[in-house]
């Protein structure tokens, strides 16, 4: 007997031990979703952000976390008449499984889970010109997403549905996706950022705004990579858009252009890598895939290549059940279903398509810059400056002296150039590629 009562006295102990410790993960789930919600309120400095759910608590004894109900969004674009108002429905759980309670209690694992079913989310933008609704319906989502350290955010949508409701028409279906996988990862180290992005859509349809037509993509996946990107203190990308919808003046202007030029220098010395790997598309019969690789050399000029390749191009010709289409895509191709491979390369001085040499200058991120116009007041202040790359004093001038057979593409004479006597369209031109943008993809076919 006295067995049997201390059996039950550990049992009593065991399970009011574990509720409390679901307790405390249940409340450590409520701070995270407070806490992103107002750093997202937080990060809109150009709206007004409302939000507003409620929680209700679900999944003991093995998964902590909350049922996010009648969640609503309502922004407000300082100093318009613009609104967005966001409406959801459906069921949406929030949890961290029993697996992680002690990582997310000593904060070190602040991993979550989600799943939706049967979800809609309404969006309606409005405007003293225009209002527009969307509709989304998901059938099942299923993710997760970790906060601490290596930043990650992965999952799986399964029958997605768009709706679309103008002012001139009813609603319509504009897009249906039959499953739609992402996975997002970011890690911070010695304050250098990695970035992924991949994603994979199986099987979506797209269809136009009267719903008479549509076309189906069988395939679409790509994977995108940024590797050793400097953290960047302020968002000056954000900045500049700021500066020129407040009519910000021209030396604040060149501050944020000083600032940003910068950054790009930070991103050279870092060894930045920019990356498109493994994007395929299949639509009806036609494939196309690409992949890029480029950095940044010490005079701020794009290095790398593309690479392009496509096959049964005359397929999209009758897309989307139009009778041709506006271009006719065969041009690309002499049968329409060859295989046609195209490379571009970048060595910081010239440009060559398929090897052969087509642009002798590569403009520099500065030379971008300076001729960057944000806004009326700036360009007012800066309309008698001349464009002058400032990298490299053009050390690629006489790139044409060794190539036979060329000629300077013919334009209208213009004032400013790039500076040491080159004009922005002195354009090296090779006559042994006549109608490059046609005969190229031709003369370059690979065999499968």
């Amino acid at each position: 007997m006295k067995r049997l009562s201390w059996v039950f006295i550990i049992i009593i102990i065991v399970v009011v031990g574990w509720y409390f410790l679901w307790l405390k993960s249940l409340e450590k789930v409520e701070s995270l979703i407070a806490q992103n919600i107002e750093r997202f309120q937080l990060s809109n400095e150009s709206k007004d952000v409302d939000v507003h759910y409620t929680l209700k608590p679900k999944g003991f004894p093995f998964k902590a976390g909350y049922v996010v109900e009648n969640v609503g969004f309502i922004f407000n674009e300082k100093g318009t008449q613009h609104r967005a108002k966001v409406s959801t429905n459906g069921y949406n759980f929030v949890y961290v499984s029993f697996f992680d309670f002690y990582e997310i209690l000593t904060q070190k694992n602040l991993k979550l889970n989600a799943v939706m079913q049967d979800f809609e989310a309404i969006v309606n933008v409005s405007s003293p010109d225009e209002n527009v609704e969307a509709r989304f319906n998901i059938a099942r989502f299923i993710g997760e997403f970790s906060l601490s350290g290596d930043q990650k955010f992965q999952g799986t949508i399964s029958d997605l549905d768009v709706y679309v409701n103008l002012s001139n028409l009813k609603e319509n279906r504009i897009l249906t996706v039959n499953q739609l996988k992402f996975n997002n990862k970011q890690s911070l180290k010695a304050g250098l950022l990695d970035i992924l992005s991949q994603m994979d859509v199986l099987g979506a349809t797209f269809y136009d705004l009267e719903g008479e037509n549509s076309f189906e993509v069988d395939q679409f996946n790509f994977n995108f990579n940024i590797t050793r990107l400097p953290a960047m203190g302020i968002d000056i990308f954000k900045e500049l858009r700021l500066a020129r919808t407040e009519k910000a003046s021209g030396e604040r202007i060149d501050s944020l252009k000083k600032a940003l030029l910068e950054y790009f220098n930070k991103m050279q010395k870092s060894g930045t890598d920019i990356k498109l790997n493994d994007y395929k598309v299949k639509i009806d019969e036609f494939t196309a895939e690409m992949n890029f690789d480029f950095k940044l050399n010490e005079l701020l000029k794009p290095v790398g290549r593309a690479n392009i390749k496509f096959k049964n191009i005359a397929a999209l010709n009758n897309l989307g059940g139009r009778d041709e289409a506006p271009v006719d895509l065969t041009l690309f191709s002499k049968k329409g279903q060859d295989l046609v491979s195209v490379l571009l390369e970048s060595d910081g001085q010239k440009i060559s398509l398929n090897g052969f040499p087509v642009l002798r200058f590569v403009p520099s991120i500065s030379f971008l810059l300076d001729n960057l116009k944000i806004n009326s007041a700036h360009n007012d202040q800066r309309k008698h400056l001349p464009i002058v790359d400032k990298t490299d004093a053009l050390s690629s001038k006489g790139l044409s002296s060794g190539l036979d057979d060329t000629q300077t593409l013919q334009g209208e004479p213009i004032s400013e150039t790039t500076g040491e006597g080159l004009g922005v369209n002195d354009i090296i031109y090779d006559k042994s590629l006549p109608e490059v943008s046609v005969e190229v993809s031709v003369t370059s076919d690979v065999s499968s």
